[in-house]
């Protein structure tokens, strides 16, 4: 969806833009020569605050967590809405976000991987990006140490 509103603009003429669906944010273009600056958000944070950002030009910006969408329950466990496809419980490693920056056009893709690297967890979740071209990602664990792919920059 974040795609084609990008598409859309770009077709109506639109050059610099940045198009935010939450977790999906497509940059148009760059903001007068400068890349735009993309705030990575610090998961469970009731405040707005980044972990660090991206600067970045005619890229995507996705993430993916389990902060965003969970509920604790009565017995102080918390659930999220990202399951363990062999349990159906929902996932329980120390990722709790993971976000990925990618070409322009694949915000979809983007969003699917970065679940799917939160899923795997950090060490195989590193090694199923490092064998993608085009695409980076940061991790935060549960402690909030932050780990990144080879290529990522940014902070």
């Amino acid at each position: 969806m974040a795609d084609r509103a990008a598409e859309c603009l770009e077709e109506l003429g639109v050059t610099s833009a940045v198009v935010n669906f939450g977790g999906n944010i497509i940059v148009i273009g760059d903001k007068g020569g400068d890349a735009f600056k993309i705030g990575i958000e610090k998961p469970f944070s009731d405040s707005g605050e980044i972990v660090g950002y991206v600067e970045t030009a005619n890229k995507t910006v996705v993430t993916s967590g389990t902060y965003e969408r969970g509920f604790e329950a009565a017995d102080g466990t918390y659930y999220h809405h990202i399951l363990d496809v062999e349990t159906g419980w929902p996932v329980n490693n120390d990722v709790v976000s993971v976000s990925l920056v990618g070409d322009k056009g694949t915000s979809a893709d983007c969003d699917a991987m970065a679940t799917i690297c939160l899923m795997l967890g950090v060490e195989e979740g590193i090694d199923f990006i490092e064998g993608i071209d085009g695409v980076e990602a940061l991790f935060v664990d549960k402690d909030g140490v932050l780990t990144k792919t080879s290529g990522f920059t940014g902070f």
